[in-house]
C-alpha cells in the first residue's frame, strides 16, 4: 500500500513540474530586455511607435524586433498587427510607423524582441488617434448667389503619412444626384471650390472630402440655399400684357438667366445632368410619342387631359416669382414679334448679343426690352449662346404634344415655332 502511494505522489509531482514549464499566452512576463516607448506623431490615421532593446548590437544574433498593436489589450503574436523595425539607433532605440489607423480609436501596443526563437515583450501601453475633424472639416459656404457659391474646408495633414492625395467637395442639390468637385488650391491648411453651376433658389448639402492613398475621409455635412431670383420690373409696351425687364433667373437685362424644361420649374443649367426624354416632366415612356401623363391631346401619346396651357404649378415664372407673374402664351409672343406692334433690332449691349424690342404703340414708344441670345440647353451642353435665342411660351403644340410653342431668333430673323419639351429654353415672364 505504501509503495502504491509513493508511485502516485511521484507521478503527480512529475506532471505538475511539466505543466509549470509550459507558459501560456498570459503567463509571458514583461521583459527588461524589450522596453516599450511612447507613441508620438499621432494623427487621426497614423502614429509613430517606438521601443528599446537592451541587447548590445555587437552580441545580437538571429534577432528581430518591433512593435505589436491591436484595439484589444491582449497583444500577442497572432492576435495583433506586427510592425517589424529594421534597425536600432546608437542607443538601441527603434521606431516604426503604424500604417493606416481608424480615427478616434484607442490602440494598445507593446514592443517585442525575438532572439534565437525566444520572444520577449515590453510593457503594454495605449494611445488614442485624433478625431477625423482634426484633419478634414467642412466650413460654411460663402458668397452665395443665384448660380454660384464658394465651398470652403479645412485640411490639416500634420503627421498624416500618404503617397497620393485627392480633395474637394461632394455637392448634392435637393432632390438631385451628388456630384464631385475636385479642388487643387490647398494652402495654409485650407481649400475651396467656386461652383458656378448652381440652380437658383435651391437647397444644397455638401461635405468636404480627402482621399489619402485611395481611402476616403469626409467632413461633416453642411447646407446652404442659392439665392432666389430677383423680381424684374414691368415694362409696358402698350400690349395685352406687360413684359419683364429681364429673363427668369437673371438679375439684369443682359444676363441669360436660367434654362427650363417645358412644365419644369427648376433651372436645368447644370450640364452634368443629361437632359433627355427620360427626365422630361410628365413623361415616362421610352419614346417621345408615348408615355405622356399631362398636357396631352392625343391618345396615342398617352393619357389625354386636353390641357393646352401650363397651370401655375408647372409654370416656372409663376413658381419662382409668385403673384400674377407667368410665362407668356403663344398668342402673347405673336403679339410681341408682330412688327406692327414692336420693332426688333439685333444689337449688342455690354458684350451680349440679342434683340432690342421697342414699342411702336402711341404713348409707349420710349419703352423697350432686351432679349439676350442665350442659346438652349439640351443633352449635356448649352449651345448657340450669343447666336440664337430660344424662349418658351406656356402653350402646348397640339399637333405633336411632345413639343410646346416657342419663339426663336438670330440676327436678321425671328419667328414662332415648336420645340421638344425636354429641352431647356429661356423664360421671359409677363404679368397682367
Amino acid at each position: 500500500m505504501k509503495r502504491f502511494l509513493s508511485v502516485v505522489v511521484f507521478v503527480a509531482i512529475t506532471v505538475s513540474s511539466l505543466l509549470s514549464c509550459q507558459k501560456g499566452p498570459e503567463e509571458i512576463r514583461v521583459s527588461s530586455i524589450s522596453l516599450t516607448g511612447e507613441a508620438t506623431h499621432i494623427s487621426c490615421r497614423n502614429a509613430r511607435l517606438s521601443g528599446k532593446a537592451n541587447i548590445p548590437q555587437t552580441t545580437a544574433t538571429n534577432l528581430s524586433f518591433g512593435v505589436l498593436y491591436s484595439t484589444s489589450s491582449g497583444i500577442l503574436f497572432g492576435s495583433a498587427t506586427l510592425l517589424e523595425a529594421k534597425d536600432f539607433d546608437a542607443e538601441n532605440y527603434f521606431t516604426v510607423d503604424s500604417g493606416v489607423l481608424e480615427p478616434e480609436t484607442t490602440y494598445y501596443y507593446r514592443s517585442y524582441i525575438i532572439q534565437n526563437d525566444e520572444v520577449e515583450y515590453g510593457e503594454t501601453k495605449s494611445f488614442k488617434t485624433l478625431a477625423l475633424s482634426s484633419m478634414i472639416q467642412t466650413l460654411d459656404a460663402s458668397d452665395v448667389n443665384l448660380k454660384d457659391a464658394t465651398l470652403n474646408a479645412m485640411l490639416d495633414l500634420t503627421d498624416c503619412n500618404y503617397s497620393s492625395i485627392e480633395y474637394g467637395f461632394e455637392l448634392t442639390p435637393e432632390g438631385g444626384q451628388p456630384k464631385t468637385l475636385k479642388a487643387n488650391n490647398l494652402a495654409d491648411k485650407a481649400f475651396s471650390y467656386r461652383d458656378e453651376n448652381l440652380v437658383n433658389n435651391t437647397g444644397y448639402s455638401y461635405a468636404a472630402y480627402v482621399k489619402l492613398d485611395g481611402i476616403l475621409y469626409k467632413g461633416e455635412t453642411k447646407t446652404f440655399t442659392s439665392a432666389a431670383p430677383p423680381t424684374p420690373t414691368l415694362v409696358d409696351l402698350g400690349l395685352s400684357v406687360k413684359w419683364a425687364s429681364f429673363n427668369l433667373g437673371a438679375s439684369k437685362p443682359t444676363e441669360y438667366g436660367g434654362y427650363y424644361q417645358w412644365a419644369g420649374t427648376k433651372d436645368v443649367s447644370d450640364t452634368k445632368i443629361y437632359l433627355g426624354w427620360d427626365n422630361c416632366p410628365y413623361h415616362n415612356g421610352d419614346y417621345s410619342s408615348e408615355g405622356w401623363t399631362k398636357y396631352n391631346t392625343k391618345s396615342s401619346y398617352g393619357t389625354v387631359d386636353n390641357r393646352t396651357v401650363l397651370e401655375a404649378m408647372d409654370d416656372a415664372a409663376s413658381v419662382a416669382l409668385g403673384g400674377k407673374w407667368r410665362m407668356p402664351t403663344d398668342e402673347e409672343w405673336t403679339e410681341l414679334w408682330n412688327t406692327d406692334n414692336c420693332s426688333w433690332t439685333w444689337t449688342t449691349i455690354d458684350g451680349v448679343n440679342g434683340y432690342k424690342v421697342q414699342s411702336k404703340k402711341p404713348g409707349f414708344t420710349d419703352n423697350w426690352i432686351f432679349l439676350p441670345a442665350a442659346g438652349s440647353r439640351y443633352n449635356d451642353c448649352i449651345g448657340n449662346v450669343g447666336v440664337y435665342g430660344h424662349y418658351w411660351s406656356s402653350s402646348l403644340y397640339t399637333g405633336s404634344p411632345d413639343s410646346a410653342r416657342s419663339v426663336h431668333f438670330k440676327s436678321g430673323d425671328f419667328y414662332g415655332s415648336a420645340y421638344p419639351r425636354y429641352c431647356g429654353l429661356s423664360v421671359r415672364p409677363v404679368s397682367e
